[in-house]
This record gives C-alpha cells, sequence and structure tokens, in this order.
C-alpha cells in the first residue's frame, strides 16, 4: 500500500511541473550535463547546481523528476562523488561512540554527551537510524556500564560497603542515617542503589560493620525485629491463623506498620521472619 502511494505522489508531482511548465527529464539531463562542463568537472554538488551559477534549471527540479539527486546525476552520465557512495559502517560509529566515552569524564553517557565538543563525528540521528536506541549503541559498543539506568548493577558490594565507610569516616560518625548518606557529605551513589542492593538501612548498616540505627516506636521504646517477630507469633496464636494481613496485625499487634517496615522493609519479609506463610492471592 505504501508504494502505491509513494508512485500516486509521483506521478501528481510530475503533473504539477508539467502544467507549472518545467522542463522534461531529456532537458534537466542537457543542462545537467552543460553546466558540468562549463563548471570543467565530472560531477555537480547539489549546492552549485542553480541560476546563480548559471544553470538553467535548479535542484528543484531535478528532484520532481529523478527523486533524488543521486539518480539525477548518474541519469545524466555524471561521477556520484564519494560523499554520496559512502556508507558509514558500525565499526566506525562504535569506534566514534568509545572516543566520545573516553572524553567524558561523568560515569554516565548521556544523549547530550554525543556532541562536536566531546569528539563526535556523526549527527546523532544516524545513532539512532542504525541502532535503533541509544541504550542499543551503547551495549553494541560494550558501554553497558556507562547506561545510566544499568550503572549500579555492575558495582560491586564491596564498592558500595567502601563509599558508605568513607561518608561515615568524613562526617567522623561510626553509623549514619538514610539522610547522612548523599552527595553533599561525599556520597558517590545514591541511597536507592544501596537500598536495591541491599534491602533496609539496618541490613546496609550490618553489611559495612557498623552499629544499626534505633528503630523507637511510638511509646519510644527500643525496638529489634526479634520482638516485633515475637509479637506477631503472638498474634498468630489470637487469630488461630499462620496467614493473617497487615490490617488484623495493626488490629491486634503491639506495634505500628511504620515499626515493621522500619526493621524489615516490607510486610512479607517480617511474616518469613516470623516464620508465618505469606498470603496466597488468586
Amino acid at each position: 500500500m505504501q508504494v502505491e502511494k509513494k508512485k500516486k505522489m509521483r506521478k501528481r508531482r510530475t503533473i504539477s511541473a508539467d502544467r507549472k511548465g518545467y522542463a522534461s527529464e531529456i532537458d534537466v539531463i542537457n543542462d545537467m550535463k552543460m553546466f558540468a562542463k562549463k563548471m570543467g568537472t565530472n560531477s555537480i554538488a547539489v549546492r552549485d547546481y542553480c541560476k546563480k551559477n548559471g544553470a538553467k534549471y535548479s535542484y528543484d527540479i531535478a528532484k520532481y523528476r529523478f527523486g533524488n539527486w543521486k539518480t539525477a546525476l548518474k541519469k545524466a552520465g555524471l561521477a556520484v562523488k564519494a560523499e554520496y557512495k559512502k556508507q558509514i559502517s558500525d565499526a566506525e560509529l562504535i569506534s566514534n561512540l568509545q572516543t566520545v566515552a573516553n572524553n567524558v569524564e561523568d560515569k554516565f553517557l548521556t544523549k547530550r554527551h554525543y556532541s562536536k565538543a566531546n569528539g563526535a563525528k556523526y549527527d546523532f540521528s544516524t545513532i539512532l537510524k542504525r541502532f535503533g536506541t541509544w541504550t542499543k549503541a551503547l551495549e553494541k559498543s560494550g558501554l553497558e556500564k556507562r547506561i545510566i539506568t544499568n550503572y549500579w548493577k555492575y558495582l560491586s558490594d564491596a564498592e558500595l560497603i567502601q563509599d558508605l565507610r568513607a561518608v561515615a569516616k568524613n562526617m567522623g560518625k561510626k553509623s549514619l542515617t538514610a539522610k547522612d548518606y548523599c552527595k553533599a557529605n561525599g556520597a558517590k551513589y545514591a541511597f536507592s542503589v544501596l537500598k536495591l542492593r541491599f534491602g533496609t538501612w539496618n541490613e546496609i548498616l550490618k553489611k559495612a560493620g557498623m552499629l544499626p540505627n534505633r528503630v523507637l516506636c511510638d511509646k519510644d521504646r527500643l525496638l529489634t525485629p526479634e520482638m516485633i517477630a515475637a509479637d506477631m507469633i503472638r498474634v498468630a496464636k489470637i487469630l488461630k491463623a499462620h496467614k493473617f494481613t497487615i490490617q488484623k496485625y495493626q488490629k491486634y499487634g503491639k506495634f505500628t506498620l511504620r515499626s515493621v517496615q522500619q526493621n524489615f522493609g516490607t510486610w512479607k519479609k517480617a511474616k518469613r521472619k516470623a516464620g508465618l506463610k505469606p498470603l496466597k492471592y488468586l
């Protein structure tokens, strides 16, 4: 269907061109040959073929007749310049992407980094046309670690823990709160990266060999995961069921949902710690 539409459009253009008194194909070919002879060259650039330079017709008329400039040159028996023949290979694009990556000091490599200032040779649209997306282009170039959405996956546990300890050392503290771990205090990574890797903040601190933060209930008493787990088992005995919802716990339990989340992260993890079976939803 699309091919037929294109053919119809070309016919319409040709008819409209004829009505406007535009030259025939032979007229354009002869004029291009005469122009090339006058210029003393075996090829013509698009920008040169105009009435200002002595051409009888223009590039637009040639395009109407032949579809594109490359075809017009071939029809006129003129040489097609290297710039028309040359197609940038994948290897050339990949090599240039790697060059840009080496010139950029940022941890991540984004679209805005691909510029002439950073050594880019080609247009960004060329990258997208060839590889489809920026992410795929980086993957093909072996730059997976520079993809902003994947960067944290390639960090080792040791690197994350070392950064956490460095922040604590800078602040002169034996332990940190989640708010302490930020760029303002010298953190290289985001709190969310550590959370995705290790779980709750107290679990992160344990991994780093630091004292866990105190988790207080509504009555300002120090709570531990063991205390909450014991209370969950007590509620299970009251309900005579190993499966119950967080709403049931809030009704019969001693502690708040906030305390449960601070100690375990999620209700599901809390139930597992207490040895209770999670509910299965159909």
